[in-house]
């Protein structure tokens, strides 16, 4: 089966969940109340991974709550990763930074914030990332809708695993880049 997960789907208002058939027919429908939700994501022990407005909403399939993981800042929180060892990593969206949640889902750490990267890296919007291999952290810092964006901050973010700036690179159409 398939998940998609979207607002108001379906006409049910709020935060919902269908599950398709192979077929693509809707099996069955969840819901929560909610305004926003950006990605759900599957977890090693079967658990979703909810990105809403202001809090990851970790779930059953059937959206029933197992807990919220929540920073002060986020705004369209973007992404959540969870690692082996249970902690979980979010892009805060508009709140331009990452947070750190331990196993039992409490916040451990915040990094990349305005108030802690140079200011030529212009947080503005911590979208997608990657966790690499080595425990590199790379993020998009989205800079816009629009022209001329590429001009704005840095627009990809290197941090090591323990939260540490490690570069930035500004991207211009045509694969030229900038390395602070």
């Amino acid at each position: 089966s398939t998940l998609v997960t979207g607002l108001n789907l379906q006409g049910l208002g709020g935060v919902n969940v269908l599950t398709l058939d192979a077929a693509g027919k809707v099996i069955a429908t969840a819901r929560r109340d909610g305004d926003y939700v950006r990605l759900m994501r599957p977890t090693d022990t079967g658990t979703f991974l909810l990105c809403t407005n202001d809090h990851i909403l970790e779930t059953r399939t059937d959206l029933g709550e197992i807990r919220q993981l929540r920073a002060e800042g986020f705004l369209h929180a973007w992404k959540a990763h969870r690692y082996a060892d249970g902690s979980t990593l979010v892009s805060a969206g508009y709140g331009a930074f990452m947070a750190r949640f331990d196993a039992a889902g409490n916040l451990v750490a915040t990094f990349g914030g305005k108030d802690r990267v140079p200011a030529e890296i212009s947080p503005n919007f911590y979208a997608s990332f990657q966790v690499l291999d080595d425990g590199r952290i790379v993020v998009a810092n989205w800079q816009g809708h629009g022209p001329d964006n590429g001009t704005k901050g840095r627009q990809l973010l290197e941090f090591a695993a323990d939260g540490r700036m490690l570069g930035a690179w500004r991207l211009f159409v045509g694969a030229f880049c900038t390395v602070v």
